[in-house]
């Protein structure tokens, strides 16, 4: 695996602070198991870097994978660019992503509604260290 540290952010349900667990060089059946919880609300991203992230600034080579219940947002960060995922065929309405906190918003069009593709993003990138070819991406 490229992936060194599987990040998720949780918000407990008890309205406390939210939290940062971070696994270790996780394997494919936990970074899977992170981005299945996923729910926009409790459990709304998760990061996936390749590289030890720093203090206080943007990490590098990292995969965000945000959303869930039938909608995922799929972004990376590189050398200062940021791909998303992009999708011309669906609306460009906008939606609610990250429904807790600060939350996040974005249109259909950079959101997949296909839960094995989003596995498969995401297995990729964990690999390799890559987008997944084949896939269109937006650079932001």
């Amino acid at each position: 695996m490229r992936v060194t540290l599987l990040e998720a952010i949780w918000y407990p349900p008890d309205g406390s602070t939210w939290q940062s667990l971070k696994t270790r060089d996780p394997d494919w059946p936990a970074i899977e198991a992170a981005v299945r919880r996923l729910d926009r609300h409790e459990w709304p991203f998760i990061w996936l870097h390749t590289e030890e992230p720093p203090e206080n600034d943007m990490p590098n080579n990292m995969l965000c994978v945000m959303g869930g219940r039938g909608e995922y947002d799929l972004s990376l960060y590189r050398d200062g660019d940021e791909f998303h995922y992009w999708d011309g065929t669906r609306s460009d309405e906008v939606i609610r992503i990250w429904e807790s906190d600060q939350g996040s918003s974005t249109s259909y069009q950079n959101l997949c509604n296909d839960l094995p593709l989003v596995l498969e993003i995401t297995q990729h990138f964990a690999e390799s260290g890559e987008l997944r070819p084949g896939v269109a991406w937006d650079k932001w």
